[in-house]
């Protein structure tokens, strides 16, 4: 399939791919298609239409005089790339270059648009269009007449066309290429309205990134030849050949720019060659150049007093260099030193003193050297004290941290020690990843953050530690806002997407949550989403009023109401609450004090909702509905529930009872929230964390980090009882028709009977993960006296359980950011 597009009827699709156009009509959850028949539009004979189906390059015709043998061409194969409108009108573009025109589901007419394949049609009011192949781009009027051509090619677009769109009240056009730009264009004559184009990018990967010393601009080199400064002004120079290295001097005057790639495709391209270009006016020149390799440039670094740089290949050749600004910008280039490598080196550092490199080779090794006369030193020892002028280098002491035993490849690398000590990683999945600085143990926490469609080939923060550029094999270069929070350690923010950031302290800490609906549905969110999934139909519904990243999701007592908060505190947070069988809205709350919702729980009344906010004060709302009429709720209580995160939140009849590590609180509502904090005896206040908590009956139960059940006594509001439970933290509890339903850390999930203040195991399952339970939630049986199913998150799978067979089955995977969701 090569597009798919919605025709006038909104309950109809087109599709078209290869010898493929088809008609899908949709009626409530059903789909069925007609496929339309093209070979009345095609120039072929009666047997190429009927016997190239079977692929005959000959057929044997039996006449009355003698047999023939008839020679016959392999069916045509045409690829039908994509849809238009002229009116109501369907409009096809072929890979044969022509247009072929409808009338319901029969092709009536077609016209020779192109010599070449049709990429993209863009359709405006009045039966118009605009075209385009590779190299040009043509409007038609509703008669199918050709009012404008443009040879894009003329104008100094180097790449195909990849996509287009026409504006006909503004009169542009835009054309996206597969060289990662975009131009405008007039449509009254086809001349380019910019002098080159409105935005350009990298047209190939890996790309090197170097951060200018004013902390504002950094500069880029890929395999498409360009150099490009990004500022205010983003400025690009044609260098005309590939190069993977680049560094800017220590005054932001000078850029030193590595060519080559590892396999030669053009005889252009001149391994080993470097060039230092004066970047300090508007227009950039080259002012020195050199060439002691014949290997590609992997990497460049500048000594801080801005007179020596280090050039890595299969060697690594150290310069001294000598500047003059009169009457021009001038260089002087000598070679000092070369440092022999056994495989080449991919990242390196300067000592502040400047005698020493510290050096990584494409063969993992951590290895050091005297700058001059390139001597190694084999002593780790000796080098323990040394302090350096940067930190990207892979493998070292301080990031071994960052290196994960069955974690992806670190590519990249570069650390902040200014304010807040970090470092940042990019690995081969795509993925940046932030640790505290220094990072010597593989259990350091870290915050991942994902944006690139593949390796992240290239990371730096910029001077100052505002910002973070990545460059990943996806061609794009993203850069991320660098928050320092001192309280909480530091955060990236993409400022190409909203995002928000996970508080991920342990494993234990729940970060995904599955719950029944009110007919078997499981309700989970996705991102913006929430999905109504039904197994037994093999359907699934969505609640979409979500603008952000869903935070939570809770249920009330009888299902027939669902709650949903945004997690992102950066704009006004909503929570919802809508039906889940017609997937409506019922109401929506909001408070300006509100950031970011981490738990919502329904009162057993269903009257009431309370929310605990993902700021650091984790506030405490609590609105009511006014005879149960949830569109005329207010805000009832409010309260700052303190700096301890809260996993969990219940109701009784009196009070609201909040809990989390190392915190549990009963709320009293009179005359507003007022808080008794649980008391913890001395013997287990140093080794008890409360991770989860939910009620039974009359009576509090808790989980803690340590495998046990503790019961609470709400009148006093202390420990009766603590019981061991499990071999491993208790990190999900529910309560169940039996008594309760226990998640634990290593992926056991236990329904335990509860009777006379005592629990009896009655059945155990492994859903066959090694990873933590992060939420439970059963469906009992009609009968009301046991439980039927278990629904069991972990990670980003949803387990469901069958109580009566044992059966563990994998009900649906419960996607983070820029995934999609499965089942």
């Amino acid at each position: 399939t090569l597009d798919v597009r919605f025709t006038t009827a909104a309950n109809t699709l087109v599709e078209v791919g290869r010898n493929l156009v088809r008609l899908w009509f949709i009626k409530g959850s059903d789909m069925r298609f007609e496929e339309v028949d093209m070979s009345t539009m095609q120039n072929v004979s009666w047997w190429e239409r009927h016997l190239g189906t079977f692929q005959c390059r000959f057929v044997v015709v039996t006449c009355s005089q003698s047999n023939a043998l008839l020679f016959l061409s392999p069916q045509p194969t045409t690829f039908y790339t994509c849809v238009g409108w002229i009116d109501n009108d369907l409009i096809v573009g072929a890979s044969t270059g022509d247009v072929i025109r409808f009338a319901g589901v029969t092709p009536i007419s077609k016209i020779k648009a192109h010599t070449s394949k049709i990429t993209n049609i863009s359709s405006v009011a009045g039966g118009t269009f605009a075209i385009s192949a590779a190299n040009s781009v043509k409007l038609y009027d509703s008669k199918c007449r050709c009012i404008i051509a443009v040879d894009t090619e003329v104008l100094g677009v180097r790449h195909p066309i990849s996509s287009l769109s026409w504006h006909a009240d503004k009169r542009k056009i835009l054309i996206g290429t597969e060289g990662n730009e975009v131009w405008e264009l007039s449509s009254e004559d086809g001349s380019n309205i910019n002098d080159g184009p409105l935005v350009s990018a990298h047209a190939s990967s890996p790309m090197a990134i170097s951060a200018h010393p004013n902390g504002t601009t950094f500069a880029t080199v890929a395999d498409d030849g360009f150099l490009r400064v990004w500022n205010d002004e983003n400025t690009s120079l044609d260098l005309a050949m590939p190069s993977r290295a680049c560094a800017y001097s220590p005054d932001g005057r000078m850029l030193a720019v590595g060519f080559g790639k590892p396999v030669k495709d053009t005889a252009k391209t001149i391994n080993g060659k470097w060039v230092i270009i004066d970047v300090s006016g508007r227009s950039y020149c080259i002012i020195a150049e050199r060439r002691d390799s014949r290997k590609f440039i992997r990497e460049m670094k500048w000594y801080s007093n801005g007179d020596r740089l280090a050039v890595g290949s299969d060697k690594i050749y150290v310069y001294q260099l000598a500047s003059e600004t009169n009457p021009a910008l001038k260089v002087d280039i000598s070679l000092v030193s070369t440092i022999d490598m056994n495989s080449p080196s991919i990242h390196f550092d300067f000592s502040k003193d400047g005698k020493y490199l510290r050096v990584n080779s494409e063969a993992n090794e951590l290895m050091w050297f005297e700058a001059d006369p390139a001597i190694r030193i084999s002593e780790a020892s000796l080098m323990k004290d040394t302090e350096w002028e940067s930190d990207t280098c892979v493998f070292d002491w301080n990031v071994q941290g960052t290196h994960h035993p069955e974690g992806p490849n670190v590519r990249s690398l570069d650390c902040y020690t200014e304010d807040c000590s970090s470092v940042v990683t990019g690995g081969d999945d795509g993925v940046l990843r932030m640790y505290s600085y220094p990072c010597t143990s593989t259990r350091s926490n870290f915050l991942s953050y994902v944006g690139h469609d593949g390796a992240v080939s290239s990371v730096m923060i910029l001077k100052g530690g505002s910002h973070v550029i990545s460059a990943g094999d996806d061609h794009a270069i993203m850069i991320w806002r660098h928050e320092i929070d001192d309280k909480y350690g530091d955060r990236l923010l993409s400022e190409r997407q909203e995002s928000s950031v996970i508080d991920a302290v342990d494993a234990t800490d729940i970060c995904h949550t599955a719950l029944y609906g009110c007919a078997d549905q499981i309700i989970f969110p996705t991102s913006g989403l929430c999905v109504l999934l039904d197994a037994k139909r093999s359907t699934q519904n969505l609640f979409q009023q979500h603008n952000s990243q869903i935070g939570t999701v809770a249920t009330s007592s009888s299902r027939q109401l669902v709650a949903s908060g945004d997690s992102c505190s950066d704009f006004p947070t909503k929570i919802w609450i809508w039906d889940p069988q017609t997937c409506t809205e019922i109401a929506s709350l909001s408070d300006s004090r509100l950031r970011g919702v981490s738990v919502l729980a329904f009162s057993p009344d269903e009257n009431r909702l309370a929310c605990v906010s993902s700021d650091e004060n984790h506030r405490i709302f609590v609105w009511t509905a006014i005879n149960g009429n949830w569109s005329n709720a207010y805000l009832s209580a409010y309260s700052m529930g303190g700096h301890e995160k809260i996993s969990f939140v219940q109701f009784t009849q009196t009070q609201l009872i909040t809990g989390g590590r190392n915190n549990l609180n009963f709320w009293s509502f009179v005359p507003n929230l007022s808080v008794s904090k649980g008391v913890v005896s001395t013997q287990s206040q140093d080794d008890t964390l409360l991770l989860c908590g939910a009620l039974v009956g009359d009576t509090l139960l808790t989980g803690t980090s340590k495998g046990s059940f503790v019961t609470w006594d709400l009148t006093e509001n202390k420990i009766v009882s603590e019981v061991k439970a499990h071999n491993s933290s208790v990190t999900s509890l529910s309560a169940c028709p039996e008594g309760i339903v226990s998640g634990s850390s290593d992926g056991l999930v236990t329904i335990w009977v509860w009777s006379s203040d005592a629990f009896q195991k009655k059945r155990s399952f492994d859903v066959g993960t090694t990873s933590a339970i992060h939420s439970l939630d059963i469906c009992p049986h009609s009968n009301g006296h046991s439980t039927m199913k278990i629904l069991a998150v972990s990670d980003s799978t949803c387990f469901e359980i069958s109580c009566v067979t044992g059966r563990v089955t994998n009900a649906a995977k419960i996607p983070t950011a820029g995934e999609e969701s499965t089942c």
